[in-house]
């Protein structure tokens, strides 16, 4: 069986990566009112505008049924901690019975970040290091 272990620095650099500050998310809302809601288990909402994850509005602008494929989007909290109170999000979308693709969305400072991790794979779990710079993300 194949393992795939991606290791992804959590601060990553907002030119390698999609990135949408707090000006640009209130232009886009007024622009195109899509969001995806996040629930978090204390119950608190976070939306986001699929404007300002540039891979998965791409991913969406090419299915023939779009709204289908927003509903079929997961999600998964990740319990990572940084210095600046950041949330980060793994988006899993294009899912067929098993595999999916996923992208990391981080959350910090009205600042939305999002980079692909796998693509048409098993995601099994997250884990952050030691030094909070970090994370491994094990894919089967």
């Amino acid at each position: 069986m194949l393992t795939l272990i991606v290791i992804v620095v959590l601060f990553y650099s907002q030119k390698e990566i999609g990135s949408t500050n707090k000006e640009e998310v209130d232009s886009l809302n007024k622009a195109n009112d899509e969001e995806l809601f996040f629930f978090e288990q204390e119950g608190k909402e976070i939306s986001i505008p699929i404007k300002s994850i540039p891979v998965y509005e791409e991913y969406l602008n090419e299915q023939s049924d779009r709204n289908l494929e927003i509903q079929r989007t997961l999600y998964d909290f990740l319990d990572f901690h940084d210095s600046d109170g950041s949330t980060y999000i793994l988006l899993k979308y294009s899912c067929g019975t098993k595999l999916c693709s996923t992208l990391l969305i981080k959350l910090s400072n009205e600042i939305i970040s999002s980079i692909a991790l796998g693509y048409g794979s098993i995601f099994m779990e997250a884990k952050q290091s030691p030094n909070p710079n970090y994370a491994a993300f094990l894919y089967g």
